[in-house]
């Protein structure tokens, strides 16, 4: 007995000296191998597993758009599994620790990098997967590895490092699971780079994704796996026009026995490539559509069966049948928030391309945006429209909102006061009626049994009591009017509190005279009465354009809506003939306008490719009437810009030299210098600043009577340069001091110095100046936090720097150009902004160019800054 239990207990003894992780003998690497596997390794595949199916079965997948090769995962998944993964990640870390000599360490490993690809944490995916590579033994762990390294090189973008991995790795012999694996994520990456940046149609890499996922097809083994595979090939052998490719892969999808949707999708594409391009029976077709619809398991994608409908009647230019059908996709899509924007888009674009309705596109696309993913293909493109459309509509409505209010100030007054009666009288009576429905509403409860039509209307946004099934915010036709009729009453104002009660005099639209429908009409300080919906009359009269101060601000708004619509259409719709007609409704309406010489040029220009006869008579009034002018400049040298720039640069050298020497007093060679400047550069930018810094160097050299009348002819011949306030100011101080009240203003004479550029596309800072009592590291921290959450890619950069005793400033930098100086700018002004804790704070916001910021921290004027920015940037 004494023996037998010896033995047991030198077996016990050997074996767990064995077990030490640090030995390598064969009952060592036993045990660590069972126990690594079966036991933590075994849980956090089970974990990842779990993981993965959830993210396969909450995947979003848009079937207007090539599916992805691998599901992208929604940022509300990611929270969801982040559990599952942490878990993982701990388990799979237990045999890396314990049992290092297991050949499951390397399989560990890559289960922790998986995880971390899911979590997006790519800095620690990639340092795990090259540790892999650098350690490993094990050749296939490698290779998994790599092919895993080169899918977080695809996420984060760097292109450059995934060719160089696939050259690498394609040199080796891969096992089946690593040669499956490489083709599927090679396709991943040609299906990146094949739509970004999004382009035409990039037919080079779409047929290298249908190259690799061809080749991985015979070793994908799940049947629901390898229908998926086929359908994208399908649709990228579509995209690209191969209608019999197409064909066969949306049929080999329906053979692999896939989900419901995708079966769905594959039949209808499958129509779509075969029965109806190749058959002429219209007939047939529509048919074919309204079986689709009848169809019960169809009524979730009734939305995408009317969409492709629309698409159909489109090719057969059957356009106002697609709207009807768009129409009623947007009014199917309850789940699919996708397949409404597309709809939405279609009926953007048709009535943006075919019936130039303008308004209603701009309606359309803003329902796009707000419903459209932000990673769809030409989602940039989409809202760049959106944004001309945007200013476009508000220029159209700046011009019929002025004629219609110049319409009732050329009224006779008993009519006048009759018409803004009936007014009051349509806006009091629909005021009553809507009041009514309002209580109404309130004093009946919605029927909840599922039949009534209010609680019908409740669940489905797309319809609404007493709307002809139509929700008001999901009517894009509905949404326009409702935009205009607010413009017209109310103008365009500030998101703000009490926004109805601002000060700010709103020029308001009014029903042409003539037409007794019902007008609406707003005022500008109606205060609670206008929150109730009433209308005052003597308020109403304040906007009429009497006087003719407020008739000729009326025509400057009308003149500079024209010029900027004929703008929108020559530059950025492309659309020159409506340009023409803009153009010339401008100079018909007002000739002696001040863009009238610009005008005639831009016409001279669009005519050349148009009627060359037109072109030449626009040239010859540019050379008759306008001579001197720039442009004439230009027809006559066409070179003159690049000569003109260069000199520019050459004058602002010797301005500056010339400047110096007037500050010490050397005035006879100052004015000398500026007489040289003028002589050998006589049109440059700085001409009205050498003009009147020689009529102070005057002042200073001789009588006050000279000096005076330099000043008025300064005044008088350079009326639109923006040192003209500085002139008046001095000639201010000079009759003071004739008349005996001398007034020592040195201050305006340093503002001289600040002539800022005007050329306002170039590169932009954000500044803002706060009081010195403030904490600028607060401040600096909260834009830095604000930039890193909604700017990530932008790669600004904040600092401050401290502008004198009692101020600093904190910079944003830098924007490419205005318009997106502008648009932060606008976001810093609203609630969204991280400087609303500060409200009770003044403080200033303003974007500058990075040749004037230099010209501003010199002077450190901020009025005189702001002036200029008010002036140039509204």
């Amino acid at each position: 007995m004494v023996y037998k239990f010896s033995f047991y207990f030198i077996l016990i003894s050997v074996l767990a000296f064995s077990c030490s992780s640090e030995r390598h003998n064969m009952i060592s690497k036993a045990y660590h191998n069972t126990t690594a596997r079966y036991n933590a390794y075994f849980i956090a595949k089970e974990k990842m597993k779990e993981a993965e199916v959830i993210i396969y079965n909450n995947r979003n997948d848009d079937f207007n758009r090539v599916l992805e090769v691998f599901p992208e995962i929604e940022s509300g998944t990611i929270s969801n599994i982040s559990p599952l993964l942490e878990d993982c990640i701990k388990k799979a870390s237990l045999p890396i620790q314990w049992h290092k000599n297991s050949k499951w360490v390397d399989d560990c490993y890559i289960l922790v990098g998986r995880a971390r690809i899911y979590k997006q944490d790519y800095e620690n995916a990639i340092t795990t997967f090259k540790y892999v590579n650098t350690q490993s033994e094990d050749d296939d762990a490698k290779h998994q590895a790599l092919i895993l390294l080169i899918q977080v090189f695809i996420h984060t973008e760097e292109y450059n490092n995934c060719f160089a991995v696939i050259e690498h790795i394609e040199k080796d012999k891969l096992n089946k699971h690593n040669s499956r694996e490489l083709y599927l994520t090679k396709a991943f990456l040609h299906k990146k780079l094949a739509e970004h940046p999004p382009t035409p149609l990039n037919r080079a890499d779409y047929e290298k994704v249908i190259k690799n996922l061809t080749s991985a097809l015979p070793l994908i083994g799940k049947r629901e796996k390898k229908g998926r595979i086929h359908f994208i090939i399908g649709q990228i052998n579509q995209k690209l026009g191969s209608d019999d490719e197409a064909y066969f892969h949306y049929r080999s999808t329906l053979k692999n026995n896939p989900p419901y949707e995708l079966t769905f999708y594959a039949r209808l594409y499958m129509a779509q490539v075969y029965e109806l391009a190749k058959t002429h029976d219209i007939k047939r077709i529509q048919k074919y559509f309204k079986k689709l619809l009848r169809d019960s398991k169809n009524v979730e994608y009734r939305d995408k069966i009317y969409y492709e409908m629309a698409q159909f009647e489109l090719k057969q230019n059957n356009i106002l049948k697609a709207i009807t059908y768009l129409k009623e996709s947007i009014r199917a899509s309850t789940a699919n928030a996708n397949q409404k924007a597309y709809s939405y888009l279609k009926m953007g674009e048709i009535h943006f391309e075919n019936l130039q309705k303008y308004e209603l596109a701009k309606a359309y696309y803003d329902s796009t945006i707000a419903t459209l993913d932000k990673n769809a293909e030409d989602y940039e493109a989409i809202v760049k429209r959106q944004k001309v459309l945007e200013e476009f509509v508000e220029q159209i409505n700046i011009i019929y909102t002025e004629d219609s209010l110049q319409r009732l100030a050329k009224m006779d007054t008993t009519k006048l006061s009759k018409y803004l009666n009936e007014i009051i009288a349509i806006n009091e009576a629909k005021r009553k009626k809507e009041l009514e429905k309002k209580q109404q509403s309130q004093n009946s409860p919605p029927d909840m049994s599922g039949s009534g039509s209010q609680w019908q209307n409740f669940n489905n946004p797309n319809t609404s009591a007493g709307s002809s099934g139509k929700w008001y915010f999901y009517n894009p036709g509905a949404m326009s009017l409702g935009q205009q009729e607010f413009l017209t009453k109310w103008r365009n104002r500030k998101l703000e509190d009490n926004w109805r009660r601002s000060n700010k005099q709103t020029l308001l639209s009014f029903d042409d005279p003539d037409n007794k429908g019902s007008g609406t009409m707003s005022n500008k300080k109606s205060g609670d009465d206008i929150s109730k919906g009433r209308l005052k009359k003597e308020d109403m009269y304040d906007n009429i354009p009497f006087a003719v101060e407020q008739l000729e601000a009326s025509n400057k708004r009308i003149i500079d809506a024209y010029y900027k619509l004929g703008n929108i259409y020559n530059l950025k719709l492309k659309e020159p003939l409506n340009a023409i007609k803009t153009y010339k409704e401008l100079l018909k309406r007002f000739p002696d306008n001040e863009y009238a010489v610009e005008v005639i040029y831009i016409l001279h220009i669009l005519y050349k490719e148009l009627d060359e006869e037109q072109s030449e008579k626009y040239k010859e009034i540019i050379l008759g009437v306008f001579p001197k002018s720039l442009y004439a400049k230009i027809i006559k040298n066409p070179d003159y810009m690049k000569v003109y720039k260069i000199a520019n640069e050459k004058v602002k050298v010797l301005y500056k030299s010339a400047y110096l020497q007037y500050e010490i007093r050397h005035y006879a060679q100052a004015n000398a210098s500026l007489d040289d400047i003028l002589s050998k550069y006589p049109d440059s930018d700085f001409e009205d600043r050498i003009i009147l810094l020689k009529a102070i160097i005057l002042g200073k050299t001789h009588n006050t009577l000279r000096y005076k009348n330099a000043l008025i002819s300064f005044i008088t011949a350079y009326k639109s340069s923006n040192l003209i306030p500085y002139a008046k100011q001095l000639l201010k101080a000079c009759n003071d001091y004739i008349s005996g009240n001398p007034v020592v203003n040195e201050e305006i004479e340093e503002k001289l110095k600040i002539n800022y550029f005007e050329d306002l596309e170039k590169v932009h800072f954000f500044v803002a100046i706060f009081p010195d009592n403030l904490s600028y590291n607060e401040i600096l921290t909260k834009f830095s936090d604000y930039n890193t959450t909604y700017y990530e890619t932008d790669a600004l950069k904040t600092k401050h720097i401290i502008l004198n005793d009692t101020l600093f400033i904190v910079m944003v930098k830098e924007f490419s150009n205005k318009n997106l100086a502008l648009n932060y700018l606008n976001i810093h002004k609203g609630n969204n902004s991280p400087l609303k804790q500060y409200k009770d704070v003044h403080y200033e916001l303003f974007v500058i160019t990075d040749d004037n910021f230099p010209l501003f921290y010199q002077a450190k004027d901020v009025e005189s800054y702001l002036t200029f920015f008010r002036e140039k940037y509204y």
